[in-house]
């Protein structure tokens, strides 16, 4: 390994998430390859968002529901 980067995914205040990107020699990250991922991590901002206003809090227990994502349900 050559760069290990760990770059949050905000949504306004809250953090939705962290992109941990990693590089193998020659390759090394710079602020440059980060800033270019700006867009892209927007967009996935707003997918995580999207799939938690459809997944929802569950009816009994409302009030101190936080949804969740299952990344590694087939």
């Amino acid at each position: 390994m050559r760069t290990i980067a760990c770059i949050p995914v905000y949504s306004g205040l809250s953090a939705l998430a962290s992109l941990i990107i990693v590089s193998a020699p020659p390759r090394a990250f710079a602020e440059r390859d980060i800033t270019l991922l700006w867009k892209p991590l927007r967009e996935l901002a707003g997918m995580i968002e999207s799939v938690r206003r459809r997944v929802g809090p569950t009816e009994g227990n409302a009030e101190h529901a936080t949804p969740s994502l299952d990344l590694y349900a087939a």
